[in-house]
């Protein structure tokens, strides 16, 4: 592999790492508006959060799922050692 392609592919690894980090972030913010304001169901904000949060979730599992397809997949090791 010479040199661009290992650059892009570090480039590529990057922005999905730092894209789940932010994306969680911000999850982590409407996670807790949502679970906190119960009693508010039905303003429009409360969608607008529910709404949000799935989006950002959807966006987590997909980055999850390229994740795991880019980690090395090894045997796994018998418990009994």
């Amino acid at each position: 592999m010479n040199i661009d392609n290992l650059i892009e592919e570090s480039k590529r690894k990057s922005t999905l790492i730092n894209g789940l980090l932010i994306d969680w972030q911000y999850a982590q913010q409407l996670i807790i508006k949502v679970l906190n304001e119960e009693a508010v169901k039905t303003t429009p904000d409360f969608k607008i959060a529910c709404n949000q949060l799935k989006k950002i979730l959807t966006r987590q599992e997909d980055g999850i799922r390229e994740l795991n397809h880019i980690i090395p997949a090894f045997a796994e090791e018998s418990e009994e050692e």
